[in-house]
């Protein structure tokens, strides 16, 4: 019986059948987006490859015991942040309030409803393309590139202070901004800061 994976039914039915191109399917398919989201958490690349492959490697070496009650997706990310947090602990880093805000807040919106998040993240490209030019610049390439401040500061051939004040100030505008709008400024601030637009 030939398989279409286009529905998360079909393909978590093919997965516990051992359809090793569902198997395929869901590296081609999903690979790249949760290593960026795991990537947000982890800044690190390489560290985020290797968690998401440990990820879709255990669901396909434990897929006739897995129990996926969600969609395909949200399973993925989940995995994906509880198999950071226990690399997190045992490297025994402490972990600021903030933080611990932002990741649960992007935990919030895997949850949400597909089409309502899409339209936040539209909202937030609005704000931020209102933002002044060089304020703008320095906040994407900050947020979306994932560059340190010295990395920007040396860049545009500015000092980092500079950097700082002008993220500072795209970050009050922002939240401004989605106050007025009377938008969820949890979890919208968690997608600006791990870059989901």
């Amino acid at each position: 019986m030939p398989y279409s994976f286009k529905h998360d039914h079909s393909l978590i039915d093919a997965l516990k059948k051992g359809n090793e191109e569902a198997y395929k399917y869901l590296y081609e398919t999903k690979y790249k987006e949760i290593v960026f989201y795991t990537n947000g958490l982890t800044r690190d690349y390489d560290k985020a490859e290797d968690i998401v492959q440990e990820v879709i490697f255990k669901l396909w070496k434990n897929r006739s015991e897995i129990e996926i009650t969600s969609s395909i997706k949200s399973y993925l990310y989940k995995a994906a942040y509880y198999s950071f947090i226990n690399e997190y602990k045992k490297e025994k880093r402490k972990e600021s309030l903030s933080e611990k805000i932002q990741k649960t807040a992007v935990l919030e919106l895997i949850e949400c409803d597909e089409e309502h998040t899409q339209k936040k993240l539209k909202h937030i490209a609005q704000i931020i393309e209102q933002l002044p030019p060089k304020r703008k610049e320095i906040f994407i390439m900050s947020k979306t590139e994932g560059l340190t401040y010295e990395e920007i500061a040396e860049h545009l051939k500015i000092s980092v202070k500079t950097v700082e004040s002008q993220i500072s100030k795209a970050l009050s505008e922002i939240r401004l901004q989605i106050k007025e709008a009377n938008l969820d400024k949890t979890i919208l601030l968690a997608i600006l800061f791990y870059c989901y637009f």
